[in-house]
C-alpha cells in the first residue's frame, strides 16, 4: 500500500518555506540600517549594478514581476536619485532603459558593507561550496519550472 503523500512534505513546498524566511531575513536585515530602500527595490537596484542599461520588461522578466510593479520600483529609485532612466534605440526601436547613478552606487556599497557580517555569520553555518551547490541546483529547477509551465507575471 502507498504511503500518503502531503503537499506539507513536498520539495516545492520546503523551497517555499526557505524562499520565504530568507525574504523575511534580508528584509529584517535591510531594515536594521536604512529605512530608505525596501528589499524589492533593493533587489532591482542590485540587479541594475550586476546588469546595467535593463529595460523595464527585461528587468521584470528577471526579477520574476509584473511590468507595472518594475515600473513603481522604478520611479521609487529614480525619485530617490538612485538610478535614472533615458531612453535608446536597440534593433530600430525606442525603450527606456535605467542605469544606476555615482550616488546609487555609494548608497548600495554602504548597504553591502552592512551585509558583510551577516553572510560571514551565515557561512559558519553553510559552507560556501555547499551555498554554490544549492544555487546551482535552484537555477536548474527554476528553469525547469519555467520551461513546462509557461508561467508570465503580469
Amino acid at each position: 500500500c502507498m504511503e500518503k503523500q502531503y503537499y506539507i512534505d513536498s520539495f516545492p513546498y520546503e523551497v517555499e518555506l526557505t524562499a520565504r524566511l530568507c525574504h523575511e531575513n534580508a528584509k529584517r536585515l535591510l531594515e536594521s540600517f536604512t529605512k530608505e530602500l525596501s528589499i524589492d527595490e533593493f533587489s532591482v537596484l542590485d540587479t541594475l549594478i550586476a546588469r546595467p542599461g535593463l529595460s523595464q520588461a527585461d528587468l521584470a522578466r528577471l526579477i520574476l514581476k509584473g511590468k507595472a510593479h518594475t515600473g513603481r520600483f522604478l520611479m521609487s529609485l529614480e525619485e530617490k536619485g538612485l538610478i535614472e532612466r533615458h531612453v535608446e534605440e536597440r534593433g530600430g526601436k525606442l525603450i527606456k532603459v535605467s542605469c544606476v547613478t555615482s550616488y546609487g552606487k555609494d548608497f548600495y556599497e554602504k548597504i553591502v558593507e552592512n551585509f558583510r557580517p551577516a553572510v560571514e555569520e551565515f557561512e559558519k553555518v553553510i559552507s560556501e561550496e555547499e551555498i554554490r551547490s544549492v544555487l546551482n541546483n535552484l537555477k536548474k529547477l527554476r528553469n525547469a519550472i519555467e520551461k513546462v509551465s509557461q508561467i508570465v507575471f503580469e
